[in-house]
């Protein structure tokens, strides 16, 4: 069977950095829900971040920074 990668967040676990999430609803993520394709990973955590956290963004350079301007 083929295995689909998909965010946590978009599944509906509250994983976001303020603790929330952010799913999303469509027919075909439902369908791949129900055959059990979907795997869900939150990168942030498997990357030892935590819930929740500070906010951060990519900048145009690749680093990224949280809100307070920490790497």
């Amino acid at each position: 069977m083929i295995k689909i990668l998909i965010s946590s967040c978009l599944l509906g676990n509250p994983v976001r950095y303020d603790g929330s999430s952010k799913p999303i609803h469509h027919d075909i993520i439902a369908h791949w829900q129900q055959l059990g394709c979907l795997v869900t990973i939150c990168p942030e955590m498997s990357g030892g971040l935590p819930v929740p956290r500070p906010p951060a963004e990519i900048q145009t350079n690749g680093k990224v920074l949280t809100q307070s301007g920490l790497n």
